[in-house]
């Protein structure tokens, strides 16, 4: 980008968590590929931490599926979240990742589930500058096979920070969006991929 020999100082990524396909996804500079997802859906967040690109997060709620429309909410105001492909997982402050887990029904510390009731789990939404990020339960839970077992785990993790750290936004959030990094604005986007539209 120094060099001036992108159109746009822009760079995106797609990540592809499906196991099955070969096409791990794809980094394009200068731009992005609509082929994934619609540039209509290119709403900027600003960034207020160049360095990590830093963005703020209005609160995370959990789809309580027994009751229509209601929403548990983790108690999070305004907080900050770095975006970050190098990341695997959503990563925050033990104590609100706890209570994430515990609003999910997931009661064991690593985030293990029942492989066969994946289906069965709440949605968790990130609430960014008004719009809702929702991430459905094969979004956020990932199939690990450990000496010929299958595990599912939750793409979650604690650390042992203060409450108010930055979160983390790995892989488990970039796989439902489509994700740019604009230099130039100084900002961030998450469209939805075309394949995850209507979910």
């Amino acid at each position: 980008m120094a060099q001036n020999l992108l159109h746009e100082n822009v760079f995106s990524f797609y990540i592809n968590r499906d196991k099955d396909d070969t096409n791990g996804g794809e980094l394009v500079l200068g731009g992005w590929n609509d082929e994934m997802f619609d540039p209509v859906d290119i709403e900027y967040i600003p960034v207020n931490d160049k360095h990590f690109w830093q963005f703020s997060v209005d609160k995370i709620t959990v789809d309580m599926g027994n009751v229509k429309h209601r929403q548990a909410d983790v108690g999070l105001r305004k907080f900050n979240a770095i975006a970050d492909t190098g990341t695997s997982l959503i990563v925050g402050p033990e104590s609100y990742i706890k209570k994430l887990l515990n609003l999910l029904g997931i009661n064991d510390d690593l985030g293990s589930v029942d492989c066969e009731k994946i289906d069965g789990y709440p949605k968790v939404t990130f609430h960014i500058m008004n719009k809702p990020y929702t991430l459905n339960p094969r979004d956020y839970i990932s199939h690990y096979t450990i000496k010929n077992s299958t595990v599912c785990l939750a793409g979650f993790s604690g650390q042992n920070t203060d409450e108010s750290s930055p979160w983390i936004f790995g892989d488990t959030f970039f796989g439902k969006f489509y994700s740019i990094f604009n230099v130039d604005k100084a900002a961030v986007a998450f469209a939805p991929l075309k394949k995850n539209r209507d979910q």
